[in-house]
Formats: C-alpha cells, structure tokens, sequence
C-alpha cells in the first residue's frame, strides 16, 4: 500500500510523488512525469534492489540483504527498536538477513534468508501476524498458531491496508490480517490475527500453483504458473473483474476475451481497481477508473479487463505499480508514465 511512489535505478533509489498539475482531477491517458529525484548516498557502496512505502514511511532492500527504513516513527514502524516518534530524514539500518519486504499502512514486512516472516509496527489493526497488545518496535516473526505454514519457507510477501498475503516455496498461499470483504481467500469474512490457508474453493487452481501475489487496498492478486490470472476480496470496485464467490480466489469476467490465452507477469493494484502486464509488454485494467487511474483515456469504471489507451501502445512496458489512485508504468527505455489521481 502506497501513498508515494518510488522506482530503481542500477544502484541509486529515485522518488517521485505530485503529478504537478493544476488539481487533482489528473490524466487518464499515460504522460511521462516529472524527473524523480535521488534519496540518500547511504547507499553509494551497496545496490537498493526493493523498495516498500507505507504512509510517511519508505523501507529500502540491499543486495546484501540489509533492510533500512525513513520516514515516521508512529507506532514504531521504522522498526528500529524505538518508541521514539522521529523523523528520519535518511535511511536507518532496521537489520540484515533479509531477502524480501512490503509495507502496509502502519506496519512494515520481511522475509529473512531461511524463509521466515517478520512483521513490525501498530498492532490495532491485527495485521502483524500475531495476537498482541503493545507496537511492534523491531522486526519480530510471525505465529503460526494454526499450524498452516508448518514449517514452509515464505517466499513472497503482499500487504495492503490491513490484509497480507504469502506465497511459500512450495506454491501455497497464506494471508492474515483484516478480512472484511473477504480479501484473506478463505470463504470467511473472519479478521485472522495469526496465518490461515488461501482456500480454493472455486477449484480454480487445478494443479496450478502462484508465483506471483499482489495485494490492492481490499481485495488480492495472483498470477500462477500459466500466466492466468486469480482475483478476490473487495467487489465494489470492482478491481477483482467479478462479483459473486469473491471470499474465494478466482478468474476475472473476460467476456470479450480481452485477457484470455495471454501471459501476465507483473500486478499491481489501489483502491478498487487492478492493473496488469504481460509478457509482451502490453498493459490491461480494471475496476474504478474515477481518476483516469486505468489508463483507457476515459473516466469510465469497469467490470472486465480493458487495454490502456491507444497513444501508447508501441510501448514495451516491463513494470507496472499503483498507489491509492494512481497508476505507474516503467517502459524498456527507462520512461516512466504515470496517469490517474495528481495529488499523490
């Protein structure tokens, strides 16, 4: 879950935030934005390899598996063992050992070398993976009462809101957190402070397994290994491209075959709407579209999958990322467009 948005370079992180327009209406056909400006030098001897932002917070990933954090230090998390409410203005080292990270609104996310999940920051929300009564204040594991994980390494990690959701080593998801409009996948509406299994209840899976997850601001995002596509949790965008059986993952409405035999390999989602890449470079949404935030050139919602607009359709697109409105496309050339909510 982000409210800022920032990309990679070869070894330096750059940020970018407003669109720079006159309000906040924005653009619904993809523009190139303004040039991001660098972070920090702390990592002038190291290569920033991941980047997670919250609210007023950004966690950055190493090639040497060091986590630091900046920003707000509400609820503790910038998970730097202090109750200190700081700002940090350059990056903190949090710790090492690390090999991946997310962020949601308030708390922050790792996965460690061996596969275990760590989880920090404001407990309220029951989003850190265990049943708690005090903040986080410093990277702590995740508990496995109901004995789902089992022992499995973590792989993946995608938080949103209030809601994460895992992919382990072996295929098999897992979430916990807030579950409202069913965005956990496990048929209930049941908030789940420890980890449960992603149900299939739909058999839609059948013998496919995911490989890549995403989490919008209610509702969740999976590719699997034949490059198709699985969505469910929130409707009333209706990002996940469907309405009925939403407490269970499943396939998005195609009635025009829109995104039929094609092959994603990059999600990204905000609130209510979803966005999508495929192997080919070619970019597809869906959901709430009421900042131009899928790109079609319109303001126009949607309930089935539809293509950015036309202009740029001669764009090799390799990466896509969201933020509550807004939507980011990274191009082969290095250009980065933006289209949907401006002040962001």
């Amino acid at each position: 879950m982000v409210l800022s948005q920032l990309c990679l370079s070869q070894s330096n992180c750059v940020a970018f935030g407003y669109f720079n327009t006159a309000s906040g209406a924005g653009a619904s056909v993809p523009i190139p934005i303004f040039p991001p400006v660098y972070v920090s030098n702390v990592f002038v001897n190291d290569t920033i390899v991941s980047v997670a932002v919250g609210i007023s917070n950004t966690y950055f990933l190493t090639a040497n598996g060091n986590l630091y954090s900046t920003g707000q230090n509400v609820n503790g998390k910038l998970g730097i063992n202090s109750t200190s409410p700081l700002t940090a203005n350059t990056p903190v080292y949090a710790r090492g050992d690390i090999q991946s990270i997310s962020a949601g609104v308030s708390q922050g996310y790792a996965i460690t070398t061996n596969g275990t999940v760590l989880a920090w920051g404001d407990r309220t929300s029951k989003a850190l993976g265990r049943n708690t009564v005090v903040d986080s204040i410093f990277p702590q594991p995740i508990v496995d009462t109901n004995n789902v994980i089992q022992g499995r390494a973590i792989r993946s990690i995608a938080a949103s809101m209030y809601s994460v959701l895992l992919l382990s080593s072996d295929g098999m998801l897992f979430s916990f957190g807030q579950n409202l409009y069913g965005q956990l996948g496990d048929g209930t509406t049941t908030d789940r402070f420890n980890p449960v299994s992603v149900v299939d209840g739909l058999n839609v899976f059948q013998g496919r397994t995911p490989i890549f997850i995403y989490m919008g601001f209610t509702h969740s995002l999976a590719i699997m290994n034949n490059g198709s596509i699985l969505s469910w949790g929130d409707i009333s965008g209706p990002g996940i491209g469907r309405t009925v059986n939403n407490r269970y993952p499943g396939l998005m409405n195609d009635p025009n075959n829109v995104i039929s035999n094609r092959t994603f390999v990059g999600l990204a989602g905000g609130n209510g709407y979803s966005i999508m890449l495929t192997n080919d470079g070619k970019v597809f949404g869906v959901g709430d579209n009421q900042w131009g935030q899928l790109c079609t050139g319109t303001l126009v919602t949607t309930g089935t999958p539809v293509p950015v607009n036309a202009s740029i359709n001669g764009i090799f697109f390799v990466k896509v990322k969201t933020t509550t409105g807004t939507t980011f496309l990274l191009s082969s050339n290095g250009t980065v467009y933006g289209c949907g909510y401006s002040n962001e």
